[in-house]
């Protein structure tokens, strides 16, 4: 079973070293995967919702870059989420 206030942590972590830049949902999850966080990308698509409900995390879709076709969501961390990871705030439901 995987604990999703694990998996919400490190994709705040992960947002946390790019900040301001924003990262595409393809390079979250695989640097998600590099961490040792396995899960599916329909998971990761509900956890980033839920911080972006939370305002933790403000998403985009935008073009996608260079020759290849279509559009990509991008996500970056908000202030707020900055806050949560540097300690400044608390919440019970992301574990860092």
């Amino acid at each position: 079973m995987i604990n999703l206030e694990v998996v919400r942590g490190q994709i705040i972590t992960v947002l946390y070293v790019v900040h301001p830049q924003h990262l595409s949902e393809k390079l979250l999850h695989s640097e998600l995967v590099m961490l040792g966080v396995t899960v599916d990308r329909d998971t990761l698509v509900s956890e980033v919702a839920y911080l972006r409900d939370k305002k933790y995390v403000e998403s985009e879709e935008r073009k996608a870059p260079g020759k290849l076709r279509g559009r990509m969501w991008v996500h970056r961390l908000t202030a707020r989420g900055k806050d949560l990871y540097e300690g400044n705030e608390t919440d019970k439901t992301v574990t860092l």
